[in-house]
């Protein structure tokens, strides 16, 4: 069930998103695209023309793993981590990223598609996912086609 959703002049949140979180704050200029997920316990708070891409996850709750150990993992394990996200002015978020509790997205930042942010990022810095080394290329292989005999 999403909580308070505070938007200023001009902002837009796309289709289809699923907001789960106490509280919402929008700067103007701010954008939310489709198909995004922000969830948990903390607030969420977009600066002037930030914007969150398609397909994002942002999330202020996260639960460690070791809660599926049940009563025989200590406590300070099964604990859930709440923090608030900012995503400040100017701050971009590109499509299916992950942003964790407690960040907090500089003004001017850039992340490019497919990241996964666990710690701040300083203003005007630019993340991009690196893909993999070229290991080995696809080789393709024409065969000539059949001609029947005469």
């Amino acid at each position: 069930m999403p909580g308070l959703i505070e938007q200023d002049e001009c902002t837009h949140i796309g289709l289809f998103n699923s907001i789960e979180v106490p509280r919402l704050l929008m700067a103007q200029g701010a954008e939310i695209g489709n198909y995004n997920v922000i969830k948990g316990n903390g607030k969420v708070v977009l600066g002037k023309n930030a914007v969150i891409a398609d397909y994002c996850s942002i999330l202020t709750t996260t639960r460690s793993a070791y809660g599926m150990m049940g009563e025989h993992c200590p406590q300070e394990f099964t604990d859930p981590t709440d923090a608030d996200i900012y995503i400040m002015d100017d701050a971009y978020v590109g499509a299916y990223s992950i942003i964790c509790p407690g960040v907090r997205i500089g003004e001017g930042a850039v992340i490019g598609a497919y990241s996964f942010i666990m710690k701040d990022v300083a203003p005007n810095t630019i993340i991009r996912f690196k893909s993999k080394r070229l290991e080995s290329e696809r080789k393709w292989y024409h065969h000539r086609s059949y001609e029947g005999k005469k």
